[in-house]
């Protein structure tokens, strides 16, 4: 209920210092480009070309740590990776091309 409705009808909060209630130090994330949280974990995208790598990462606030992550041309899949989310218990991301993947992962 906070924050005041724009013209387009959506309610926009501004977040302040203040409302930070926790934080902790992860590996640097090169131009992060899309976030979820899944399980009580972190799912973040990353990263451009060859360059600087598509890059997507596995989170824990709990142990305060990232857990995993995959280089994604190290993969075989070159193309920036733009937003990553979730169906059900099945995650998936998307590149620039528009292609969507579908992604697992086995971590502890």
């Amino acid at each position: 209920s906070d924050g005041e409705i724009g013209a387009d009808g959506i309610r926009c909060v501004t977040l302040e210092e203040a409302d930070i209630i926790k934080y902790f130090d992860t590996e640097y994330h090169q131009y992060i480009q899309g976030a979820c949280c899944h399980g009580g974990r972190i799912y973040s995208t990353e990263g451009f070309d060859e360059n600087i790598p598509p890059v997507v990462r596995v989170i824990d606030p709990e142990r305060e740590a990232e857990i995993e992550s995959a280089n994604l041309v190290e993969l075989g899949y070159p193309t920036e990776a733009e937003l990553i989310d979730f169906k059900g218990d099945e995650c998936y991301y998307g590149d620039a091309h528009g292609l969507i993947f579908k992604v697992e992962f086995e971590v502890e």
